[in-house]
């Protein structure tokens, strides 16, 4: 049974400890967070024998193997390493890093002290991508001829200025928050090199991107097209429609997809739970089975869209204050 720690309390650690419970082999020893009345509180509400007030203790502590690391994108990179030195193993909640830099050193630290670094990018293990990429994978499709993926919601609105999402200090804005979703599922779709990429943005006062829209053309004999969006400030269409030689799919509400429109032919891919416990178990498996890395999503995986959104940050002029 591999037992893990919840690092950070806040809505999306819920959501892991409620999807957990439906996991094999898995379970929650330990929460942590700066506060130690909130802890306390979440360790109550789901029935969670420890509660630590320091990230520090709950390392160094022998009543986990893993942990879950679901705090703001900023402390991906100290908490990840942190942990691993401990030797836990980490999922970390994406994006995993803030650049390619920190995942480099997160990687790093992964190799040297033998445990799984895997990103928790949720929508990449769902059944309806595991379908889609069997399916890719027989040659069925044939080809990807254009792709189009959008994810924004309206996020701004009463937004608190110093929170996740419009604070820079906690790399806030649309693009690691919700353009890395397209991003991932666009690399899932084809590895293909880019041959051209142009980037619009918007902005928030707080100096965080608004808005994110990004025309690619691949370097492939199709030449194809490639249309992703991201925003915080508006609703998008939020879609996935994909294009190929010989079929076209569409995937609503792609991010946590359970439908999959193939053609003239429509499939159900119902959850157990909520979504989350198929990386859970993907997870836990890759620990099980001796390997250092997670087959789905590999460490080159993740490497490949962090340095994506590192091109578009720059070519968009968005900095962070602590890099």
């Amino acid at each position: 049974m591999l037992r893990f720690g919840i690092v950070g309390a806040g809505r999306i650690a819920r959501k892991f400890a409620t999807d957990i419970r439906v996991v094999d082999n898995a379970t929650i020893t330990a929460v942590a967070s700066r506060s130690l009345d909130r802890a306390r509180e979440f360790a109550q509400e789901f029935g969670i024998e420890h509660a630590f007030g320091s990230y520090d203790d709950m390392a160094a502590s022998d009543v986990v193997d893993a942990v879950y690391i679901a705090t703001p994108h900023n402390f991906h990179h100290d908490q990840s390493i942190l942990f691993m030195r401990h030797g836990k193993h980490v999922l970390c909640e994406k994006p995993i890093a803030v650049n390619t830099r920190e995942l480099d050193a997160m990687i790093d630290v992964a190799n040297e002290q033998k445990v799984v670094l895997m990103e928790a990018m949720w929508t990449r293990f769902l059944p309806v991508f595991r379908h889609l990429d069997e399916t890719m994978q027989s040659g069925r499709y044939g080809d990807l001829q254009e792709l189009r993926i959008e994810l924004g919601m309206p996020l701004t609105i009463n937004a608190d200025p110093s929170g996740r999402i419009l604070n820079p200090n906690l790399a806030g804005g649309s693009l690691l928050d919700v353009g890395i979703y397209p991003l991932s599922i666009f690399r899932f779709l084809t590895k293909d090199k880019i041959a051209s990429m142009t980037v619009d943005a918007s902005f928030t006062d707080t100096g965080v991107d608004a808005h994110v829209a990004i025309d690619i053309t691949l370097a492939n004999a199709a030449r194809s097209s490639v249309q992703l969006a991201s925003a915080i400030d508006r609703d998008l269409w939020n879609s996935l429609t994909a294009t190929f030689q010989h079929g076209h799919v569409e995937i609503p509400h792609f991010w946590w997809g359970n439908r999959l429109y193939e053609d003239d032919a429509v499939t159900e891919f119902p959850f157990t739970a909520g979504g989350f416990e198929y990386e859970i178990a993907s997870f836990v498996e890759t620990i099980q089975s001796g390997a250092l890395e997670n087959e789905i999503m590999t460490h080159a995986e993740s490497r490949l869209v962090m340095k994506l959104m590192d091109d578009i940050r720059q070519r968009i002029g968005l900095n962070y204050p602590f890099e």
